[in-house]
Parts: structure tokens; C-alpha cells; sequence
């Protein structure tokens, strides 16, 4: 290409150094993948070579791909004065400042709300507030509670760094193809924290390119209904930083022909892909009649009721800060509360929402559980799949990995919802997980072919094309992930004032639990600080599957607990800081209320709270509650 390409310059204008620069611009462009990609695309759809192109049909080739449009605009930027620099927009400055900044931002300046008309005077929400939850590149950002109300006042200023791959200095034409909407998740919580989901949007910021600044009033609508009602309207305003009156801007053209050929690239993609799982589908069926019934879904219902396939919902996830093991992941994924997706019958309803509703509502069904913790495995370097099957309550998905030794293969399975992982030839497989149908992760997809579909004893060989018909691999590249999360929302640093809390509260509880019964109710704080070590090690068994310090705790117990005395504890983890809800938890399970309800001379109580703080407010929350005593039967 380079040699179809030449420069003609006017003497008085532009020096041999500037020259030199120019070249450099083009050969830039040139050798980046996309713009390969996107000339291969063109040739093939106007059916030429590239050496049959003369020097006009080469200018016409960059033309019609808007490659000479993003040159000069970077030209531009080099600060090269051309004679014409026709393609800005009137009324630009024709002072321009060098292009060679190392950074830009987005500051995202979220204003008001009006016409929340759902909220008008209702009771349900008294006391809840608005919380907007705002994503983009590599970081995640929470507004400050707002009270649910018509017309809420938020006023908050968000800055997000706008980070390109290749790395080096940042210019503009290079931020136009980052195709990374801001992704804004709006929801109730209430003083304990539980989340309902009101709205999603995209927005896209790349307009600030062209104009430096862009207020919009967002409407914002409802999810996963099909006449998406209008919920507010929200008013934000975008700026580019950093701010400059010399800055010439992205020409509006150029942007514009950006968006069009991601839509009209990104339709002929998921065309091309339709027309190969199509064809794959037929082929699968034909293999065996039953087939047609198994539980392989190339395509997945996403959260704006759009059929994606589901390959896209998977993508390796790195760097996150607060997660440090494939343990820790497993952890956090399995203390998000499930949440079964619901039709207004009340029946399942698969939604795969994207990591951002996930997280922001802070629960889930399995489907986004298991892609979400397959993702963090996949970027802790795990070959790890989603696998698609059945349990003993119907649809099931669940994570499985594989690593390779030298005479075998070793296969784990993840229960995304529990943390729990079990060897694939665990007897508890036979209920956890009965059928096994298609495997899959961002860049394979295995249909299972082997008449025996029982998870127990499927060959999970996925490379055996005898035992699982696979997708190709070129052809799942054509589409992108639909996912878009490099970044977490910080843990609660102190959770020391917040456990003291809950302590005090079921303390209460419990002595009016127990004056109800006409007893009385005495606490040793002493016993209560052995607990501790305990609630520790029921943690570090969840997480590592190990004990910690668990006969220390058991020698500390029978030192200190008088001769003659019984000492009795019962721990319990929760999702929830709700007391009514952790106190009826307790009173459900018999051992507890047992222990709760004890009478005897000597009686003295102990409650323990222990609180392990994940990102994105994310908890376990664990509780052990003791009595010793002198039984007088």
C-alpha cells in the first residue's frame, strides 16, 4: 500500500521535517490492523485486487474507507498547516495545538431529573434512594444516595480516562474508534442496601470529540419489557479535558462516517455469523433426531431483549484490584444474591444481562453469575468454559475448567452460585449438574454429540471432533463481546463501626426475644471476643475449602468455659444487613432458636457479627451466636 501512496507538497509550505512527519502519519494508519482490515473489506466487496488499482483508484480506496480523512485529521493535529483544510467545520479556529498530549479525559457531569412520575407520592419507596451506577474503560463510579422522588437533584462530576491500546500519544482520530459506550444502570436501594433495577443506558460519548462539549437529556427507560416505558428524563453534560481554546476538534464528518460504517460493519458481522450458526444448526440436528432438544443455545436473550450469541456475553477480565486469586473470584461471584429472573406470570425468564446491571443491582440468575465468574477465571489465566446443561430443577449453567498435565486432562467444576468446585468425577456431579449439552467460552463453542448426555459420565474431551461438533474459531472472531468491565468499585475500607452495629441491634433482639419468653438474658464479652477465630475460619473454609486455627478455637473455648458447663455456638453467613431478616434467619434454624431459647443457671450469651467486604459493596456477613451454662436438669 505504502508505495501506492505518494506525497506532493508545496515548497513554501511545508518543510522537509514536516515532510517526514507526514509519512510517518500515513505509514501510522496504514499498518494499524483495523485500517488493514477495513481495505481488505472494501476490495473484496468491490471484487478487485489491490495491485490492479491505479494511483486514482488508491486515493478513491482511502476516500470511500474515510482512512484520508482520519490522515489528515491527524495531519491537523501534527500542527502542519495545509493550504485547504476544507474538511473542518465552519467556524472552527484555524490555530491548532500540538498533537502530542499524552492524555485525555471525559468529565461526565450528572445534573437532574425530571418527570419521575412513577414515584410520585408512593409509599413503596418512602425512605429509598436513587443510586446511578456509571461504567466506562477501566472504572466503575457510584453517584451519592439521592431520595426517590419526581424530580431528583443529583449534581454529581464523574472523570473517566480515555485509554487507547496502542498506547503512545493520544489523538483523536484514534479515541473515534474506541467503540466504548458509557454504560449508566439506575436503581432503588434502601437503608440495607438491597437493589432493584429501574433502567440501563448506553451513551455515547464521542461527540465531545467534535464538539468539545455536549449536554443531553437522556430518556431513560424501563428493561426487559418490550414497550420499554419511559422512567425520567436525566440531564448530563460531557467535556473533553484537557480544555484548551486552541484545540481543533474532530471534524464532525469524520465521526459521523465512523459511527455509520461501525453500524453498517457491525450488521454485515452479525449477518455473516447468523448465516454460518444457521447452517451449523442443521448440520448438529441432522446428527441425531433428539439433538434438536438438548440445551444448546448459540443465541442468548440479553437485557434489551436482543438475541445475542452467546459466545459475546464471555470475554477475559484482567487487573481487577480487590480480587487476587480464582478462589477470591469464585468467592465474590457466589456472594452476589441469586435472583431468579421473572416474567410478570411468575415464570423463568432467561435474561444474560451485561456485567454492569449485574453488579449494579447487585444480584443475578445463574446465567449471569456463571458468565461473570468465567470471565475472571479466563483473565486469571484458567481455560475455563461455560458449560450448558441441565440440573434437577431444569436449565443449568455452571463454569467448567480444564488443565492440562502430562498424562491426563484434569477437569473442575464451578458452581457459580455457591463458590463450591467439585472433580469431574465427583459422585455429587450426578445431582449437581445431571446433563451436560454444549460447552463454551468467548472464542470456542462445543456441542455435545455423544448419545449419553449424563454430566457424570460424558467424555469431556472437547477437542474430540467425534465426541463434540465444534464451532470454528474464525468464525466466532467475527462478533465482539457485548461486555465492557476493566474496572470495580472499591471495598468498604472500616467495617468495624458498621459490625459493632449489628452487634448492639441483635443483642437487643435477642433479649427481647427472650424477655417474651419471661427469661433473662446476660452477655459475656470476653466469650464473645473468642468467636472471632471462628467466624475466620468458616471464611477462609469457604474460600480455600481448608480449616484455619480451628483446634486453637477449640482449646480456647475449653479453657475458658467453667468445669461442668455446656458451651454451645451457632454460625450463620447472610447476604443481607436487614436485622429483621438476619433474626429470622436465626429463629428458623432449630440449633439457633435452640440455643437462643436456653435456660439453665449461669446462662451467659455471646453474638460475634464478622463482615468481609468485597467490591461493589459486596459482603459476607458472618454471625455466630454462643451460650454457656450450668444445666439444672
Amino acid at each position: 500500500v505504502h508505495g501506492n501512496v505518494q506525497i506532493r507538497r508545496n515548497e513554501a509550505m511545508i518543510s522537509s521535517d514536516q515532510l517526514q512527519q507526514i509519512r510517518f502519519v500515513i505509514s501510522k494508519h496504514l499498518q494499524r490492523p483495523d485500517s488493514a482490515s477495513l481495505l481488505k473489506r472494501r476490495l473484496d466487496e468491490k471484487r478487485i485486487h489491490l495491485e490492479d488499482l491505479d494511483d486514482q483508484g488508491m486515493i478513491d480506496l482511502l476516500k470511500e474507507t474515510h482512512l484520508l480523512d482520519n490522515i489528515m485529521a491527524d495531519v491537523i493535529n501534527m500542527n502542519v498547516k495545509l493550504t485547504e483544510p476544507s474538511f473542518l467545520r465552519e467556524g472552527q479556529p484555524t490555530e491548532i495545538m500540538t498533537g502530542a498530549v499524552s492524555s485525555r479525559s471525559i468529565l461526565l457531569k450528572i445534573g437532574t431529573g425530571k418527570a419521575f412520575l412513577d414515584y410520585v407520592d408512593d409509599s413503596r419507596y418512602k425512605g429509598k434512594h436513587f443510586l446511578f451506577f456509571v461504567s466506562f474503560m477501566r472504572k466503575r463510579a457510584v453517584t451519592k444516595e439521592v431520595l426517590v422522588s419526581t424530580d431528583p437533584v443529583v449534581n454529581e462530576n464523574i472523570v473517566f480516562d480515555l485509554i487507547y491500546e496502542q498506547g503512545g500519544d493520544v489523538d483523536l482520530v484514534a479515541l473515534s474508534k474506541l467503540n466504548y459506550p458509557i454504560e449508566l444502570v439506575l436503581v432503588i436501594a434502601d437503608s440495607n442496601g438491597e437493589r432493584e433495577l429501574i433502567a440501563f443506558k448506553h451513551i455515547e460519548w464521542r461527540f465531545v470529540l467534535v464538539f468539545g462539549s455536549v449536554k443531553v437529556n437522556l430518556e431513560l427507560t424501563g428493561i426487559n419489557t418490550k414497550s420499554k416505558p419511559t422512567i425520567g428524563i436525566l440531564s448530563i453534560e460531557m467535556d473533553l479535558l484537557p480544555k484548551s481554546d486552541k484545540t481543533i476538534y474532530l471534524p464532525e464528518r469524520v465521526l459521523n462516517e465512523q459511527l455509520a460504517n461501525e453500524k453498517r460493519f457491525s450488521n454485515y458481522d452479525k449477518l455473516k455469523f447468523y448465516e454460518y450458526a444457521s447452517q451449523w444448526w442443521q448440520e448438529y440436528k441432522s446428527i441425531r433426531s433428539y439433538f434438536e432438544k438438548r440445551a444448546v443455545k448459540i443465541y442468548v436473550e440479553d437485557q434489551d431483549g436482543v438475541f445475542q450469541p452467546a459466545h459475546v456475553t464471555v470475554t477475559p477480565i484482567y487487573g481487577l484490584r480487590g480480587i487476587d486469586s480464582p478462589y477470591h473470584a469464585a468467592r465474590f461471584v457466589s456472594l452476589i444474591p441469586y435472583k431468579r429472573d421473572e416474567t410478570l406470570s411468575v415464570e423463568r425468564k432467561e435474561i444474560w444481562n451485561n456485567f454492569s446491571i449485574f453488579l449494579s443491582k447487585g444480584s443475578g440468575d445463574v446465567e449471569d453469575h456463571a458468565t461473570f465468574l468465567c470471565s475472571l477465571l479466563l483473565g486469571f489465566g484458567l481455560d475455563a468454559y461455560i458449560c450448558m446443561g441441565l440440573s434437577g430443577d431444569g436449565p443449568h449453567y455452571w463454569v467448567m475448567t480444564r488443565m492440562v498435565q502430562k498424562t491426563s486432562v484434569k477437569y473442575v467444576f464451578w458452581e457459580s452460585l455457591t463458590g463450591q468446585r467439585y472433580d469431574h468425577k465427583d459422585p455429587r456431579v450426578r445431582n449437581q449438574f445431571r446433563k451436560i449439552h454444549a460447552i463454551f467460552n468467548h472464542k470456542s463453542f462445543f456441542a455435545n454429540m455423544q448419545d449419553d448426555d449424563t454430566t457424570f459420565s460424558a467424555d469431556l474431551n472437547i477437542k474430540d471432533p467425534t465426541q463434540w461438533k465444534a464451532m470454528g474459531e474464525d468464525n466466532l472472531k467475527i462478533l465482539k463481546t457485548t461486555q465492557n468491565l476493566d474496572g470495580l468499585i472499591p471495598a468498604i475500607a472500616d467495617v468495624i463501626p458498621e459490625e459493632m452495629s449489628i452487634e448492639t441491634r441483635l443483642k437487643a433482639k435477642l433479649a427481647e426475644y427472650r424477655t417474651d419468653l419471661q427469661i433473662g438474658t446476660r452477655f459475656d464479652e470476653k466469650m464473645s471476643y473468642f468467636l472471632t477465630t471462628s467466624l475466620i475460619n468458616y471464611e477462609f473454609e469457604r474460600l480455600t475449602g481448608q480449616t484455619f486455627a480451628a483446634e486453637e478455637f477449640q482449646d480456647a473455648v475449653r479453657n475458658y468455659v467453667p468445669s461442668g458447663h455446656t458451651f454451645k455456638a451457632f454460625p450463620i453467613q447472610m447476604v443481607t444487613k436487614d436485622i429483621s431478616k438476619i433474626f429470622r434467619a436465626l429463629k428458623n434454624a432449630p440449633k439457633c432458636d435452640e440455643i437462643m431459647r436456653t435456660k439453665g443457671d449461669q446462662v451467659y450469651f455471646a453474638i460475634k457479627v464478622r463482615i468481609v467486604p468485597y467490591p461493589e459493596k459486596i459482603f459476607a456477613l458472618w454471625i455466630s451466636v454462643a451460650v454457656r451454662y450450668l444445666s439444672i436438669e
